[in-house]
C-alpha cells in the first residue's frame, strides 16, 4: 500500500497527459509552423517563430449558427462571429448577400426598421438598409455579458446574469443611451414582455413586473416554477417548464392576469 502511495503523484500525471493531450491535439492543429484552433469554435492562426512571439495571422469567422431573423425576403444570420444577410427569394436556394463580422459569437438577433440589433457578448447596433454592404453603427456593454434581449417601443431591455436588467432608449438607434437600471430579487436567465407586463425567470422563480414606466419596472410578484424559457402572449406566460426527477419537460401556459393568483390554464 505505501508503494501504491508513493508513486501515486506519477500514476495521476500519467492519467491526466493521457486525457489531455487527445483533448489539446482536438482543439489546437500544428502545421508548418502554425497553431490553428479547431473544434466547434471560430478558427484562429497564429505562426511561432524562433523566438517563441506568437503572429496573429488570420482568423476563420464562420462557426455554429445559434441566431437567425427573417424579415420579407431577406434572412439574417450569425454564423460564428459573422453576421449574413440572405435573399430568401427563392427559400430553397437563399443566396447571401453581404457579411460583416463582429468579432464574438452572434447569440441573438432582433430586427427593428433598418437596423439588427445583434447580441455578441455586448449589444451591436448594425445599418441593413444596403443587405449587401451591413455597416457597425453603436455598440453597448463591451464590459458586460447580455444573455437576453427583447425590444419594447423606443426601449431595448438587456438581460445581464449578474448585473441584473439595462434599459436602453434606442430612439436614436446609432447613438443608444441608458434610461433606467432593475435588479430582480434573484439572478435571472430568461426575460419575455407583453403590453405593460415584463417577467424574469430565475429558473425556480418566475418574477413579473410592471413597465407602464419603461425605465422604472415595478416588482408585482413572483410564482414558483422550474423553467427553462418563457414567451408571453397578452396576459398568457408559455413556459417551458422543467420535469422533475429528470422527466421530459413540457410547454404549461400561465394566466398572469392576476398578477398576485397565477393560474394554470
Amino acid at each position: 500500500m505505501r508503494q501504491y502511495y508513493r508513486h501515486r503523484p506519477a500514476v495521476l500525471a500519467v492519467g491526466f497527459l493521457t486525457v489531455i493531450l487527445p483533448f489539446l491535439a482536438n482543439v489546437f492543429g500544428l502545421d508548418n509552423g502554425r497553431v490553428s484552433l479547431r473544434a466547434n469554435r471560430p478558427r484562429a492562426s497564429v505562426r511561432g517563430s524562433n523566438q517563441g512571439a506568437l503572429e496573429f495571422l488570420g482568423r476563420w469567422g464562420y462557426g455554429p449558427a445559434k441566431a437567425v431573423e427573417v424579415s420579407g425576403q431577406q434572412a439574417f444570420l450569425g454564423s460564428g462571429t459573422m453576421l449574413l444577410t440572405l435573399d430568401t427569394t427563392d427559400p430553397a436556394k437563399p443566396e447571401l448577400l453581404g457579411q460583416l463580422d463582429l468579432g464574438s459569437p452572434i447569440a441573438q438577433i432582433v430586427k427593428r426598421d433598418r437596423y439588427l440589433f445583434v447580441l455578441c457578448s455586448n449589444l451591436v447596433i448594425v445599418d441593413v438598409s444596403q443587405p449587401a454592404a451591413p455597416r457597425r453603427v453603436a455598440d453597448w456593454g463591451t464590459a458586460e455579458r447580455i444573455f437576453k434581449m427583447r425590444l419594447q417601443g423606443n426601449y431595448a431591455y438587456l438581460l445581464d446574469v449578474w448585473r441584473g436588467l439595462t434599459i436602453l432608449d434606442i430612439s436614436q438607434p446609432q447613438n443608444p443611451w441608458l434610461a433606467g437600471r432593475y435588479s430582480p430579487p434573484e439572478s435571472c436567465w430568461d426575460l419575455a414582455i407583453s403590453g405593460n407586463r415584463l417577467y424574469l425567470s430565475s429558473g425556480p422563480l418566475i418574477f413579473i413586473t410592471d413597465i407602464s414606466q419603461p425605465t422604472r419596472p415595478i416588482y408585482l410578484a413572483s410564482y414558483e416554477k422550474a423553467v427553462y424559457s418563457i414567451a408571453a402572449a397578452g396576459t398568457y406566460l408559455y413556459i417551458s417548464a422543467a420535469a422533475p426527477f429528470g422527466g421530459p419537460n413540457s410547454l404549461q401556459v400561465l394566466d398572469t392576469s392576476n398578477p398576485e393568483d397565477v393560474r394554470l390554464v
